[in-house]
C-alpha cells in the first residue's frame, strides 16, 4: 500500500469522529490515530460487511455480547471478548485469521490496559458508524 494514501484517510476518519452529536456526560471520544493500516483494514471490512447485509453489529455478534460491571459506579457495561470478537470475524470470512491486532484491541478497549480481553460494544458500534460515514 502507499504510505501518502495513510494521513488523508486518517484526517479524513478525524473529521467524522470529532462531530459532537449529543452532549453527553460522558462522549465516547474515538482516537483513529492509534490505529495501524490492518486494524484500520479490519475495522473497514467488518463495516462493509454489516452494511451488505443491512446488519446491525450487536445483530451480528449477537450472542458474544455480556453485560458488566466495571469502575468504582458499578456501570454495566456491554463487552465482547477479543477471542469471541475475532471468532465472529473469522466465521464470517471478514478475516483469515485468529490473530488478535493489538492497535485495534487498544482503540476498543473499555479502559485502556485496566481492563485487558474486553471491548466496548459502544466503542466498537461508534467506531464502525464513523468508516462507515467516511466511505
Amino acid at each position: 500500500m502507499n504510505k501518502d494514501l495513510k494521513p488523508e484517510v486518517s484526517e479524513k476518519l478525524k473529521k467524522f469522529a470529532e462531530k459532537p452529536k449529543n452532549t453527553k456526560k460522558n462522549p465516547i471520544v474515538l482516537k483513529f490515530d492509534i490505529l495501524d493500516e490492518k486494524a484500520t483494514k479490519i475495522l473497514k471490512k467488518l463495516a462493509r460487511f454489516l452494511l451488505e447485509r443491512y446488519m446491525h453489529p450487536r445483530e451480528f455478534f449477537g450472542p458474544t455480547i455480556k453485560k458488566e460491571t466495571f469502575g468504582s459506579k458499578k456501570c454495566k457495561v456491554e463487552i465482547i471478548k477479543h477471542h469471541d470478537f475475532y471468532l465472529r470475524l473469522k466465521l464470517a470470512s471478514i478475516r483469515k485469521k485468529l490473530k488478535e491486532n493489538v492497535t485495534l484491541n487498544q482503540f476498543l478497549a473499555i479502559d485502556g490496559d485496566k481492563h485487558g480481553g474486553f471491548m466496548q460494544v459502544k466503542r466498537m458500534i461508534k467506531g464502525l458508524e464513523v468508516i462507515a460515514e467516511s466511505e
